[in-house]
């Protein structure tokens, strides 16, 4: 799972405000599986030693 966050305050294309601007992503052997409004930081704030690891990109 990958934490993403909104780049701009409104969509380029269409110049629409987004209800959220932190994401899930989800990805499974380096492919994009889903993209879901964020539900919790939590599994951002896990340390190695509690079965998480992060790493910005």
């Amino acid at each position: 799972m990958v934490y993403g966050i909104l780049e701009d305050d409104v969509c380029p294309a269409c110049g629409a405000k987004p209800a959220v601007e932190e994401f899930d992503i989800h990805v499974e052997n380096d492919v994009l599986v889903s993209v879901a409004p964020m539900v919790s930081y939590e599994p951002y704030l896990r340390s190695e030693a509690d079965g998480g690891a992060w790493a910005v990109v």
